[in-house]
């Protein structure tokens, strides 16, 4: 990591927690595969890390929208329905 950082001209903490919000949107989005594009795509070519451009550090829509609808579903799944409480009315 030191190497590819150095071979493209950025800071190793730049490039290590873009690698970290890789692998854990692995993880929340549930799946192996890489894009085209964008944060999950499988090659980080030097010249795009050097060039740094917003849109080739983010997830996709669909990216996004699926990690964001299984953060719910995990979450949902977590916390347990809050009791209601019933007043009696006299």
């Amino acid at each position: 990591m030191r190497d590819l950082a150095s071979q493209a001209g950025v800071e190793i903490g730049d490039l290590l927690g873009r690698a970290m919000v890789h692998e854990i949107g692995h993880m929340l989005i549930g799946t192996p595969g890489h894009s085209r594009f964008g944060l999950m795509r499988a090659v980080w070519a030097s010249s795009e890390l050097r060039r740094g451009l917003p849109f080739d550090w983010v997830f996709s829509r669909s990216e996004a929208s699926e990690l964001r609808r299984r953060l719910m579903a995990r979450t949902l799944a977590l916390v347990p329905p809050e009791p209601v409480m019933v007043s009696a009315v006299q």
